[in-house]
């Protein structure tokens, strides 16, 4: 929000599924495909954002293993 982008110019820029974006800002884990597309996903939208991913896997792995 801070950098004034929304879910569609996420879409537009990743080409990640809508429904993907929203289930990952949600931590709606059961509406994911495999960690493996959710990690890529995490690091595509990170660059995006200017942000480095690897902190930001690390606590999606995190909240996935707990909710498991």
């Amino acid at each position: 929000e801070h950098l004034n982008i929304s879910t569609e110019d996420v879409f537009s820029k990743t080409r990640i599924p809508i429904q993907y974006i929203h289930a990952i800002e949600n931590d709606a884990f059961d509406q994911l495909p495999s960690t493996t597309f959710v990690k890529g996903y995490i690091q595509s939208i990170s660059k995006l954002l200017r942000i480095e991913h690897m902190p930001v896997v690390l606590e999606y792995m995190n909240l996935y293993k707990s909710h498991r």
